[in-house]
């Protein structure tokens, strides 16, 4: 028997996940010049603060929602075996 890919919540099946992603009230800062429209690949690291369980009034379903406080966070290449290329798609 497999296990569920999100785990039973009291018993009961939980039908999904959702991932909320905060930060700490004074932003995080990461040194790039930007312009609008770019579109740049951030990687996070992130401390999971909460973890709860509620039901969809919509549909009834039973879903886990988890919290993650933002440490730190950078931009990462989109190809990292080019050097020039630092995170950001310029649009």
């Amino acid at each position: 028997m497999t296990e569920p890919a999100v785990p039973m919540f009291e018993g009961k099946p939980v039908e999904g996940a959702r991932l909320k992603v905060t930060t700490a009230a004074h932003g995080l800062e990461v040194d790039a010049v930007l312009r609008m429209d770019d579109i740049v690949r951030v990687v996070i690291e992130a401390r999971v603060a909460g973890v709860d369980h509620k039901v969809n009034e919509r549909t009834g379903a039973l879903v886990r929602h988890q919290t993650l406080k933002v440490i730190a966070a950078e931009l990462a290449p989109w190809d990292p075996a080019d050097p020039d290329d630092h995170g950001v798609l310029h649009g």
